[in-house]
């Protein structure tokens, strides 16, 4: 995922409520990002708003195809 889409993807989940992370994963072969990521909010009320507020919708950068946002709460270890 470029840095626009990082800043980006930063900027929607912000609006959910402050994440206090977000991580996108590299490929350990290619050392290319991975086309997923994970949010981490302060709040679980942040975290529900953020699943409600961004599921299904799409986001494109840089002219660069559509993706479809998935999210899901994290399941308490």
């Amino acid at each position: 995922m470029p840095l626009q889409a990082k800043a980006a993807l930063l900027e929607l989940v912000s609006q959910a409520g402050p994440p206090l992370r977000l991580h996108i994963p590299r490929d350990s072969a290619t050392g290319g990002q991975k086309s997923f990521a994970f949010a981490e909010f302060a709040e679980a009320a942040s975290a529900r708003y953020a699943v409600s507020l961004l599921e299904g919708l799409q986001l494109r950068v840089a002219g660069g195809p559509p993706h479809k946002l998935r999210i899901r709460l994290a399941s308490p270890t």
